[in-house]
């Protein structure tokens, strides 16, 4: 049994070239988008960036109402200080 399996390739010219790249480049583009969309944070990862978010922002307030409350001790401190420097001046 003698069989011979012809394989007829078309001639590559620049257009059939061209537009094969075309193909393959588009194929490989479109694999990288759906690669790239899919390593994206998950909604656990998400909910955990917000949540850090949320306490730095609540650190952050909790920092600058102390620094107000000791600037408030501190301007009391300095009135006590001159009411008793206006009594001793006083007497």
């Amino acid at each position: 049994m003698d069989s011979k399996i012809a394989i007829h390739l078309r001639p590559l010219n620049k257009i059939n070239l061209n537009y094969t790249m075309k193909k393959v480049l588009s194929i490989a583009l479109v694999a990288g988008m759906f690669s790239f969309i899919a390593c994206g944070p998950s909604q656990q990862e998400k909910e955990a960036a917000e949540k850090a978010k949320q306490d730095s922002i609540a650190a952050a307030m909790a920092q600058d109402s102390m620094a107000a409350a000791a600037a408030a001790a501190s301007a009391m401190v300095d009135t006590a200080a001159a009411d008793t420097t206006a009594k001793m001046e006083a007497h």
